[in-house]
């Protein structure tokens, strides 16, 4: 029985899983909730150490999806750091991500004393970076996709020269995560069966590890300084018929069962889904994700 329980488990999804998933999802990802996403990436970027930053600067980004962290941390060097030479390698394993980040970016980072170069790249694997070259790192909502973040964490110690700064954000807390629980609680609400996860869940790291946890991981794998705190990412939305139309055009064609609803049970599941957003929008709590933000400094 023991055995039948492990198979059951959610496994950590494969490399191949996840490029498909997120050249997928690129597009809509990027247009409902790529802005979503930079409340945690500012809070990386603006704990990196780098402001008023003057000589050569080298910064690796892991994961940086349609380029909104890459985006910002140019225009916070532009105005914080301009007598800085900085060269910023970008990357994600998505080309699709990367098509849209290059989009995003580049032409903004051309009049200035700032280079960056996309390329896709596998975080469990710098093997074509060389050790101790780069000054930061900055990786915001991808450390907890990663099929095996301990060979990341490995990789960035190793790539970072001593005394570097090494910024994640991860999804943190689940219960304080209101924007997740929506959709879960308007299917039950319609007697919708909850799909069974077959990967793990995205708040994977926070669970198993907790605030002092990824602070001891961090302290035990060449990193001397860590500091562990939580900001929340709010979505944009003040409505919830609003939220149901993007949601479900986003999020729900991910979902199977969704796709075999009838009209009327759709319709149903969407003034479901408003309704769970207006309780939590008039309870005063925005719809958010917690997230965990670690900063680390290289030994």
């Amino acid at each position: 029985r023991a055995a039948m329980a492990e198979e059951k488990k959610p496994s950590a999804p494969t490399l191949e899983g996840l490029l498909k998933k997120w050249d997928e999802f690129s597009d809509g990802y990027n247009r409902v909730l790529g802005d979503w996403a930079t409340t945690s990436g500012w809070s990386c970027i603006t704990n990196l150490g780098i402001g008023g930053f003057e000589g050569n600067l080298d910064i690796l980004e892991i994961g940086c999806g349609p380029g909104n962290c890459t985006e910002l941390l140019v225009h916070y060097l532009q105005q914080r750091s301009p007598n800085a030479k900085t060269k910023i390698l970008a990357t994600d394993y998505s080309g699709e991500m990367l098509k849209l980040a290059k989009k995003r970016v580049s032409s903004n980072a051309s009049e200035s004393n700032i280079s960056v170069e996309f390329k896709a790249m596998d975080a469990c694997d710098l093997s074509s970076l060389e050790s101790k070259s780069f000054h930061c790192l900055l990786s915001n909502l991808c450390l907890m996709l990663i099929p095996d973040h301990m060979k990341a964490i490995k990789e960035t110690a190793r790539v970072l020269r001593p005394g570097g700064v090494a910024c994640w954000g991860i999804w943190g807390d689940e219960s304080e995560s209101t924007l997740f629980g929506v959709l879960p609680a308007a299917m039950k609400a319609c007697g919708i069966d909850t799909p069974t996860r077959k990967t793990r869940s995205n708040f994977h790291m926070q669970k198993t590890y907790g605030d002092d946890g990824l602070r001891k991981l961090l302290l035990s794998e060449g990193f001397d300084k860590c500091i562990v705190f939580h900001v929340k990412n709010s979505l944009a939305c003040l409505d919830g018929d609003e939220f149901q139309q993007k949601w479900l055009q986003v999020v729900g064609s991910r979902i199977p069962i969704l796709k075999t609803l009838s009209k009327e049970k759709t319709g149903e599941l969407r003034k479901a889904i408003a309704g769970e957003v207006e309780r939590t929008l008039s309870s005063g709590r925005p719809l958010c994700l917690d997230a965990t933000v670690i900063v680390a400094r290289k030994s």
